[in-house]
């Protein structure tokens, strides 16, 4: 399953609403060790944030119709062309994806 830029813009919007997406700011300054400081991060994720994004991710219609409707007029026209290498940067984009899994 590839999971779109869309998808994972709609995740992040509804985590960003909610109580469960407010990250507390890192310790200040004066509060930092005398040896410099350092960096760190610490997250947690609740069975409730697991629920909220399983819901979300379903909610996500696996086709987008009107983007289909679109192209689907475009291809009748005659009006809907795609550059090869466009096409070309796409294949090796997912080539690479799958090689990383």
């Amino acid at each position: 399953m590839m999971i779109s830029r869309a998808q994972i813009n709609q995740i992040l919007k509804v985590y960003r609403t909610s109580s469960a997406g407010k990250l507390s700011p890192s310790a200040r300054p004066e509060e930092l060790p005398a040896g410099g400081p350092s960096d760190a991060l610490s997250i947690s994720v609740s069975p409730q944030d697991v629920e909220m994004v399983k819901s979300v991710v379903k909610a996500i219609p696996e086709v987008r119709e009107e983007k289909v409707r679109e192209i689907s007029r475009r291809l009748r026209e005659g009006t809907y062309h795609v550059k090869p290498e466009e096409v070309a940067e796409k294949l090796l984009g997912r080539l690479m994806a799958d090689r990383l899994r």
